[in-house]
């Protein structure tokens, strides 16, 4: 984080502290045990290297190596499915999914925050997206034919599930199937009273009119995705500052609409792209940037480079609160 950004309230919650650049100003808001101040030219390992020593006169292995002791141990196994295109002399071992204790004791969140579980299997399944409602419900996009079950005409195995917290405790005891006979859905978000989602080829407007919570409406307002690679298909929809819907799209061959033609292209985008539309708020039709009101699937697309972070970073398990300052 920017230096400016931590305030002595969040840094009180770290032990350690890695400081580099401007971040020095900042150092007197840091723990004075903990800190770790860097040149710029340390490797990753080096990092690494420096946080484990502090870890240690601090205090905090002997609290890593009884937690380690306690967690859920990965399992993995060779497996003929796995995939060797760096044709290393032995494949990749194949991981076995861990239960809710083992993925909880792996997921590392800031020290501001704190994990607690919401919903789990047995009553959810292979959750592929999510998104919050304004009433504290998680809708939950399961995709039980993800990715080799993919069905041009759309219809499958999968579902929209509602997961409800009506005892206020904090964990979801209601769960209700919004949609079903779905296939492959990628991604949900709100509009106009229901949802959409993402379904390659097709996306799909779900909308519930009598308050059962189950879509009785189920209108195809899109088409063109690619389903060439069920990895790379459109997903990720969300709004945007300028109530823009984005999303993203990769290399499966997708050919949508373009100002009411299809792409002369039949491989658009060629390569990872973001996509985004706008739901209007004044009509019930979707708009284009000049304002023109019409279908979606019509004119309301514009592609748009997507604009790939680079970052460099060092994995820590979560045995230590750290913050790196710069």
């Amino acid at each position: 984080m920017a230096g400016k950004d931590l305030t002595p309230e969040l840094a009180a919650r770290y032990q350690i502290a890695v400081v580099s650049g401007s971040g020095a100003d900042v150092a007197t808001a840091l723990p004075a045990k903990g800190r770790i101040a860097l040149s710029g030219t340390e490797t990753p390992a080096q990092i690494r290297e420096k946080v484990v020593a502090v870890a240690r006169e601090l205090g905090l292995e002997k609290e890593w190596q009884t937690f380690l002791a306690q967690r859920e141990p990965e399992v993995r196994e060779k497996n003929d499915n796995v995939a060797n295109y760096e044709k290393r002399p032995e494949p990749l071992t194949f991981q076995k999914p861990f239960n809710v204790k083992g993925s909880m004791e792996r997921t590392q969140v800031p020290a501001d925050l704190k994990l607690q579980l919401f919903a789990s299997e047995p009553e959810i399944r292979k959750p592929i997206a999510m998104a919050w409602d304004d009433r504290g419900r998680c809708w939950v996009a399961e995709t039980c034919d993800y990715p080799h079950g993919v069905n041009p005409e759309g219809r499958g195995n999968d579902t929209i599930r509602i997961c409800e917290d009506t005892d206020g405790d904090g964990r979801a005891d209601k769960f209700t199937v919004f949609a079903d006979k779905l296939n492959i859905p990628t991604a949900i978000v709100f509009a106009k009273g229901g949802i959409i989602v993402s379904q390659p080829p097709r996306f799909l407007f779900l909308k519930d009119t009598n308050g059962d919570d189950k879509a009785d409406v189920r209108e195809e307002i899109l088409t063109g995705w690619g389903i060439g690679d069920t990895h790379a298909q459109a997903s990720n929809l969300h709004y945007g500052y300028d109530n823009w819907l984005y999303g993203a799209v990769g290399y499966s061959a997708s050919r949508v609409p373009w100002r009411g033609r299809r792409s002369s292209s039949p491989r658009v985008p060629t390569a990872s792209r973001q996509t985004a539309l706008r739901w209007s708020s004044c009509t019930s039709s979707p708009t284009t940037r000049g304002g023109t009101a019409t279908t979606l699937r019509e004119t309301s697309l514009a592609a748009r480079p997507t604009v790939r972070p680079s970052f460099t970073g060092v994995f820590l398990e979560p045995w230590c609160r750290m913050v790196c300052v710069r």
